[in-house]
């Protein structure tokens, strides 16, 4: 059967790569220096992760319960919401963490079945990745 997904929360941005700068900046001012040395200055992160979290679907796409062969999804992602080319099983799970480099990205998810029938993808989100100026 094929079966209708819905997203739960638009997206999270998770300050992850903002944490690695900030502890990167904070040992870099407890460590010794000679003096007259200035350390490498510190690349900013170029990917950041994002919390995605939808609804299980509990009918079938044609109306029909109880939902029985749901077995998992994929995450599609792309440069367009009409380029989802890079997909990503991640199981029986209504929550994912991706990271992606930073940009614009667009992400659908499908759900699939034991026989590998897929649904159509749920609407397209667009996911906007970006690096927490250094502080």
């Amino acid at each position: 059967m094929i079966h209708r997904i819905t997203w739960r929360k638009q997206l999270q941005f998770h300050g992850a790569a903002f944490l690695v700068l900030a502890l990167l900046a904070a040992c870099a001012k407890d460590s010794p220096v000679a003096p007259g040395i200035t350390p490498p200055p510190v690349d900013p992160p170029t990917t950041g992760t994002v919390t995605l979290s939808w609804d299980a679907p509990t009918a079938n796409a044609d109306g029909s319960q109880p939902l029985t062969d749901l077995t998992g999804y994929t995450i599609c992602y792309g440069p367009s919401n009409t380029q989802l080319q890079d997909c990503l099983d991640v199981g029986n799970v209504t929550t994912v963490d991706l990271d992606l480099p930073v940009g614009t990205h667009y992400v659908a998810v499908r759900a699939y079945d034991n026989w590998r029938n897929e649904s159509d993808f749920s609407n397209v989100i667009e996911v906007l990745v970006t690096v927490p100026p250094a502080s």
